[in-house]
């Protein structure tokens, strides 16, 4: 059961981390979105008329600053008393050749997609402690399981992920904290239409090329939607999963099976 529960959800103000909000929302979590844009007050909105029940609210955040995440995870304590449930969800996706990768490109990627996970569950996990009982799931990737052309920095920050999700997982397991992964494969979101548009020109094809070729890889012969990533997550967020920690779950269509 995660009713009365209260999630933390980064990157929420749109795309897979909205569908996770939710889905939790759904379930009967008061679910705290965050987002470094600030559309994420019109989407708390969108969120409070399906379910009005949801006493959460919106928060514009920069998951890179720790001051900003140590004064919104602060709120959240204060308001509710306990912080069950992070959700580290924030992440960009740069295309470039290694060669031409900028180390601006490459710090704003670890940055953003490792940095953010390690900030942010530094600032949650102190209060999971003293609950004696808490959950964590990051927004990992199938890139961080197989690499290919156009994505270094992404896919060594994804890699990342999963390996510091292994490394809080054991830390926590003796305090009844949880940590595991999911590892989306290609998702149909806003977002996704621009990284085809960026890879295309990258690798020297056309966006419908390159759709077509991700599509054409995955035995379920189409892309995910946010939901189908959402489930996951909140399957991994509830009791439901109790005896699972240190994973990093596929939602790929089978393009990846291990």
């Amino acid at each position: 059961m995660t009713e009365g529960r209260v999630a933390l959800i980064t990157g929420a103000a749109q795309g897979i981390g909205f569908a996770i909000a939710r889905r939790l929302s759904a379930a009967g979590v008061h679910t705290v979105i965050t987002d470094v844009n600030a559309k994420v007050s019109s989407s708390f909105e969108e969120l409070r008329q399906s379910y009005p029940e949801n006493n959460g609210f919106a928060a514009q955040m920069d998951v890179t600053k720790k001051a900003e995440i140590d004064k919104v995870v602060s709120d959240v304590v204060d308001r509710y008393g306990h912080i069950d449930i992070l959700i580290n969800n924030a992440g960009i996706l740069p295309q470039a050749l290694l060669l031409e990768t900028t180390e601006e490109m490459w710090d704003l990627t670890m940055n953003v997609n490792v940095k953010s996970v390690f900030l942010c569950s530094q600032a949650v996990l102190p209060h999971m402690i003293r609950q004696k009982s808490g959950v964590i799931v990051n927004t990992a990737s199938q890139a961080g399981k197989f690499a290919e052309p156009g994505i270094p920095a992404y896919s060594t920050s994804k890699a990342a992920v999963i390996r510091l999700t292994q490394a809080m997982a054991h830390e926590m397991v003796q305090h009844n904290i949880r940590v595991n992964c999911v590892c989306p494969g290609a998702t149909d979101t806003a977002l996704l239409g621009s990284v085809f548009s960026d890879r295309s020109v990258v690798l020297g094809v056309t966006a419908d090329e390159m759709r077509q070729d991700i599509v054409s890889q995955v035995p379920m012969g189409r892309l995910a939607v946010p939901d189908d990533i959402a489930k996951v997550v909140a399957f991994l967020a509830s009791d439901d999963s109790a005896y699972m920690t240190a994973q990093a779950i596929n939602v790929t269509g089978g393009r990846v099976w291990y």
